[in-house]
């Protein structure tokens, strides 16, 4: 008998409660790109948190994640993606766990596409892999 409560627990909550299409992927994504030698990169400015000086329709989101040695600067805006690794130095920065982007000799990366919800960078340089906390953008 508990089984078929079970069932249809399940059954409900798949109807009443659905998970968002991509959660079980992010979820898949977060824990094969975790790595227990990676540095966590703490949130140290995000422009969410700073009272807004004027008023538009849509502002970009400025982040800035920080360990020893490097900050990663990010700008986000309607799906855009632009950062910069500070100092800038020769790197691959992954988002997501998914899509890798190139970074040049500034530092600098950049994405389109980028959909609203969870986010990760992970960044992996000569000698050291720096992963950012999840944010929801």
């Amino acid at each position: 008998m508990s089984d078929d409560l079970e069932e249809e627990l399940r059954h409900a909550a798949a109807v009443l409660d659905p998970l968002p299409d991509d959660a079980v992927q992010i979820a898949v994504d977060a824990f094969v790109t975790h790595a227990l030698d990676a540095e966590l990169a703490a949130l140290s400015f995000d422009s969410l948190d700073e009272p807004a000086l004027v008023r538009s329709g849509e502002t970009p989101r400025l982040l800035t994640f920080s360990v020893p040695g490097l900050s990663i600067e990010v700008e986000i805006i309607a799906g855009r993606l632009l950062g910069q690794l500070l100092p800038p130095q020769e790197a691959a920065v992954v988002v997501n766990g998914r899509l890798p982007l190139a970074v040049d000799a500034f530092g600098r990366f950049e994405a389109d596409g980028i959909p609203a919800g969870s986010l990760s960078l992970r960044c992996e340089a000569p000698g050291r892999t720096v992963v950012t906390e999840w944010l929801t953008v």
